[in-house]
């Protein structure tokens, strides 16, 4: 529900980071580099662009499966194209991939997205997870219409999938080799990645 509304995805986001909520940006910044080009997926309102320095900006591109989401962007001079990741094959040659808050998303395809990542970025994949949701709390009404009301829009049969501490720590465990940082954000309530793609992709020579 709220993925068709830019503004109103924009203003729940606000009320559930709170004074966490523009923290998230920055503390992704000092893994990209002044002149080095972004790729946002799933960018949504395309917050992170307004971080970003002029020279970054003149390279950065968000992705948005909704086309509510890329006519708001397109609105804000955002530079954005609409892309369904399950559908869609990722542009290449950008320095960093960046994801926020989106991987769970893509389940149960989370292993592939994240390899199609690391095969398309220059340099980093950088990933911000949520570990701790209101959505997966334990009241059944509240988990169901909070389900509903964050649906992504690319998944007609959602199920209401959230990683936590401990799955999201199992699913990154086999790519802990490329990890060149890992932390928690937003006072423990989400978990950043840092993934060298380049050597991943030497690696993989190998195997």
């Amino acid at each position: 529900m709220i993925y068709s509304y830019p503004q109103i995805y924009h203003f729940i986001m606000r009320l559930i980071y709170q004074k966490y909520f523009w923290q998230r940006y920055e503390n992704i910044l000092p893994f990209m580099g002044d002149r080095e080009s972004i790729l946002d997926i799933c960018c949504g309102t395309g917050s992170l662009y307004f971080f970003l320095n002029s020279e970054q900006k003149k390279k950065y591109l968000g992705l948005e499966v909704s086309p509510r989401f890329i006519k708001y962007l397109a609105e804000k001079r955002i530079p954005a194209q609409k892309f369904d990741f399950l559908q869609s094959v990722l542009p290449v040659n950008y320095d960093n991939i960046v994801m926020l808050s989106s991987l769970y998303q893509l389940h149960p395809h989370c292993e592939k997205a994240l390899v199609q990542m690391l095969q398309s970025a220059e340099n980093k994949v950088i990933l911000m997870e949520p570990i701790l949701n209101h959505s997966s709390g334990q009241r059944p009404l509240v988990k169901k219409i909070l389900n509903f009301l964050t649906r992504p829009q690319s998944q007609n049969k959602y199920t209401g999938f959230r990683f936590n501490e401990a799955s999201l720590k199992a699913f990154m465990n086999p790519f802990l080799p490329w990890v060149q940082s890992s932390y928690p954000v937003c006072g423990g309530r989400e978990m950043v990645y840092v993934l060298d793609a380049r050597k991943w992709r030497k690696d993989q020579t190998w195997i």
